[in-house]
């Protein structure tokens, strides 16, 4: 819960903030949009139909990188 409020505090400019998902989709935290806090976005895509948190979730899991 630490880990989340201090992450949350973070803030670098228009695009530079951090956001958490369980290894499931579920919002644990995001700084620009907290009301997404507790939703599942493992359906949400992007406009060109790709699986944005999907995606996330995948290079997380291979060890980290740039989506």
């Amino acid at each position: 819960q630490q880990a989340l409020q201090l992450l949350s505090s973070l803030d670098y400019g228009p695009d530079g903030y951090f956001f958490v998902y369980d290894l499931e989709g579920r919002v644990l935290m995001h700084s620009r949009q907290p009301e997404l806090v507790g939703q599942n976005l493992w359906a949400l895509r992007d406009p060109q139909g790709r699986p944005t948190i999907q995606q996330l979730i995948h290079q997380a899991r291979a060890g980290g990188g740039y989506v």
